[in-house]
C-alpha cells in the first residue's frame, strides 16, 4: 500500500486498488450491520445494468460496422475520408496526416 501512496505505481493499479479497497470496505461493512440482503439487491442490479448498457453498445456497434462495411463494399470509404479530414485535422491537431485520416 505504501507503494501506491509513493507514486511507484502507474495509475491504473492505484485505481485497481482503490476499487478493490472499496468492494472490501462494502462488503464488510454489509456483514458487520446485517443488511446483506440490500447488499446482494444491488449486486444483482448492478448485473443487470451492465447487461442492458453491453447489449445496447453491441447493437451500436453492430449497426456502424455494417454501415462502414457497405462504405467499403461501394468503395466510397476513401472519399468520405476525404471529406471529413480536414474537420479531423482541426479536432485531432496532434495527429500526424498519414495516421488515422485513412490515407
Amino acid at each position: 500500500m505504501a507503494d501506491l501512496l509513493r507514486g511507484r505505481r502507474g495509475a491504473a493499479e492505484m485505481l485497481n486498488a482503490v476499487f478493490l479497497l472499496l468492494v472490501v470496505g462494502s462488503l464488510v461493512s454489509a456483514f458487520a450491520m446485517g443488511t446483506t440482503q440490500g447488499l446482494e439487491r444491488g449486486v444483482v442490479e448492478g448485473a443487470k445494468d451492465a447487461v442492458d448498457i453491453a447489449i445496447g453498445l453491441l447493437a451500436q456497434m453492430t449497426l456502424w460496422l455494417g454501415l462502414m462495411r457497405i462504405l467499403e463494399e461501394a468503395r466510397l470509404m476513401t472519399g468520405l475520408a476525404r471529406l471529413l479530414a480536414p474537420l479531423l485535422r482541426r479536432l485531432f491537431p496532434g495527429l500526424p496526416r498519414s495516421s488515422a485520416l485513412g490515407r
